[in-house]
């Protein structure tokens, strides 16, 4: 059971860090921006949100194609790869949300003491404290136009079907 449980430590750690880095990208980089133009700031924010979600989708669709899972059992084994992927994948936009939800609930804190943190984390934290909204309802937009594209098809073979038959 132990042999079990280190692969699954070993990729949280991976997120944690991955999370921990775009956090301080987008702290770096909102800061910045925002010694010129909040807006500027806050479009960087949205920007990195799109980029993000749209790689989560490009990473979850690469790991279902069926070269990358051939290769993960050839490199790794069946048992192996079967465990890394059980135990360690948490997709990037579980990360994000997770990373907002954190800036949320920092926001109420930092409403009822601002002397906790110094000026520029709490500027950034109540300026992003509302991205969440942004992320789900880009979030929710994506999955629309996907779900919209398989109806399409779905209806498109339809009508292929019956001009076969009226032929």
């Amino acid at each position: 059971m132990r042999s079990k449980r280190k692969p699954i430590n070993k990729y949280f750690i991976y997120d944690i860090f991955g999370m921990i880095a775009y956090g301080l990208i987008l702290y770096f980089g909102f800061t910045w921006l925002s010694g010129f133009s909040l807006l500027y700031a806050y479009l960087w924010n949205l920007a990195l949100i799109i980029l993000a979600v749209s790689f989560d989708g490009y990473a979850v669709k690469m790991m279902q194609s069926d070269a990358v899972i051939k290769k993960y059992k050839e490199k790794y084994g069946l048992e192996k790869a079967h465990l890394m992927v059980s135990g360690g994948f948490i997709s990037f936009k579980t990360l994000i949300y997770s990373f907002y939800l954190f800036i949320l609930i920092s926001s109420r804190v930092i409403d009822f003491s601002p002397a906790l943190v110094n000026k520029n984390l709490a500027d950034f934290v109540l300026s992003n404290n509302h991205s969440i909204l942004f992320l789900l309802a880009f979030d929710t937009l994506i999955g629309q136009f996907s779900k919209d594209r398989e109806r399409t098809k779905g209806i498109l073979s339809r009508l292929d079907i019956e001009s076969e038959d009226d032929a």
